[in-house]
Order: C-alpha cells, then sequence, then structure tokens
C-alpha cells in the first residue's frame, strides 16, 4: 500500500515536471517567432529617407530656376522685339519728308496719307515730341530761304494739329539752304532740298 502511493507521486511528480518543461518551451518559442517576425520587417534608416528629400528639394529648385530663366530669356525675347517695333516706327517717322514745289509751302496732296500716319503714330505716343525741319534749295537769297523754309515747318504743323495733335508737341526750325539733302544745281537736286523733314525729341 505504501509502496503504491510512492509510485502515484512519482508519476506526478513526473507529469508535472514534463508540464512545467513544456510550458516553458512554448514560451520561449512563442518569443523567438516574434523576435524573427520583428527583424524580418522593413526599415528605411532615418539618413536614406532625409537623402531623399533633399534630393527632392534640389530637383524642385533647379526646375523653378530653369522656368524662371525661359521665362526672363521669353520678357528679353518680346523686349528686343518691341525696341524694334518701336525702332523702325521712328526711322519710317524720321526719314519720309514732304517735298514742296519751287517758292511753294503749300502741302501737296500726295503727302497727307504720309503726315496722317505720322499724327497716328503721335496719338500712340503721347509722351513723344516732333521738330519740324524746313529746307529749301539755293535759289535766292539766304534770308527769303529762311523765311520759306519756316512757312514749310509751319503749314506742316498746322496740318498735323489739325489732325489732333497738340501744338505744345511740336517745334518748328527752318535752316533755308543751309542744309542740302543733295548737292547739286540742276532740277532734280533742287526738288529734292525743298522739303520739311521730322525729327523725334525724347
Amino acid at each position: 500500500m505504501k509502496s503504491r502511493k510512492i509510485i502515484v507521486s512519482g508519476i506526478a511528480i513526473v507529469f508535472l515536471f514534463t508540464g512545467l518543461f513544456f510550458v516553458s518551451g512554448c514560451s520561449r518559442g512563442h518569443s523567438r517567432v516574434d523576435s524573427s517576425d520583428i527583424s524580418k520587417q522593413p526599415v528605411t534608416p532615418r539618413s536614406t529617407t532625409e537623402e531623399r528629400e533633399a534630393e527632392a528639394r534640389r530637383r524642385a529648385e533647379a526646375e523653378a530656376d530653369r522656368r524662371a530663366e525661359a521665362e526672363r530669356r521669353a520678357r528679353l525675347a518680346a523686349g528686343d522685339q518691341a525696341a524694334e517695333k518701336v525702332g523702325d516706327e521712328v526711322r519710317a517717322l524720321e526719314l519720309d519728308a514732304v517735298y514742296f514745289d519751287f517758292d511753294s509751302s503749300d502741302i501737296k496732296p500726295e503727302y497727307r496719307p504720309l503726315l496722317e500716319s505720322k499724327a497716328e503714330w503721335l496719338k500712340a505716343n503721347p509722351d513723344s515730341r516732333l521738330r519740324i525741319e524746313g529746307h529749301c534749295d539755293d535759289r535766292g537769297t539766304a534770308e527769303y530761304n529762311l523765311a520759306l523754309g519756316e512757312k514749310r515747318a509751319i503749314r506742316v504743323m498746322d496740318y498735323l494739329v489739325s489732325l489732333g495733335i497738340p501744338a505744345r508737341r511740336i517745334s518748328t526750325i527752318s535752316y533755308g539752304e543751309e542744309r542740302p539733302a543733295v548737292p547739286g544745281q540742276n532740277e532734280d537736286a533742287w526738288a529734292r532740298n525743298r522739303r520739311a523733314e521730322f525729327r523725334l525729341l525724347r
């Protein structure tokens, strides 16, 4: 009877130690699985993330600089084109003269469209001022030609004023026979010297 109790107690102890061992093993195994799972998760180093953000900023700044430079060049090109256009208009305004018959200050009909185009330009550029220069051929006295050159300049000014250009924006001067456009003592030279020229004043 006593030996049977001892055997039963021994079996119980064996089962107890076996159970404890099993529980301890499961616990350790579970811990190892969790640790393994964590180690398998991808981890992005902080330095790599910062480098990517810095690279993205550099690319954005480079693109912004490229666009700014393209816009600057476009503005310069547009400005150059506008300046060239104005330069062409100014040259046309100054180069196209009005010519007169001998001993006359009357504006011939064929020059009225020219003066009308000059008036339109002056209206579109209200800050510009114009000087009209009267010239003559070399026939007649110097005093007479100075007076005739002034008459021609004033006649042209009056026509521009009649087209709506304020008189305060126009001045006149006479050079008489002092500044011939072409030298010569023939009808072709005389015809080209009887003129009114234009100078734009800034």
